[in-house]
C-alpha cells in the first residue's frame, strides 16, 4: 500500500528515492489503526462512507413539512 502522506512529502521534496518515501509503514506508523489492522485513514472514509448512507436513509424517512401546516 502506498501512503498518501508520504507521497504528498514526495512531491514536496525529491531528495528521498519514491519507493522508500512511499511504502505503508503499517505497525510502525502513527495512523495505523492496531484493531482493525489498516491505515486509520481507510477506517475513517469507510465510516463516513457508512454515516453518509445511514444519513441519507433518515432524510428519506423523514416527514415533509407540509404535513405539520395547515
Amino acid at each position: 500500500m502506498k501512503c498518501p502522506l508520504t507521497s504528498i512529502g514526495y512531491l514536496a521534496s525529491e531528495r528521498m528515492d519514491a519507493t522508500k518515501k512511499c511504502e505503508c509503514g503499517k505497525a510502525d506508523c502513527a495512523w495505523w489503526d492496531i484493531d482493525l489492522e489498516q491505515c486509520s485513514e481507510v477506517t475513517k472514509a469507510k465510516a463516513l462512507d457508512r454515516l453518509e448512507r445511514v444519513m441519507a436513509d433518515i432524510r428519506k424517512k423523514m416527514p415533509g413539512a407540509g404535513q405539520f401546516t395547515r
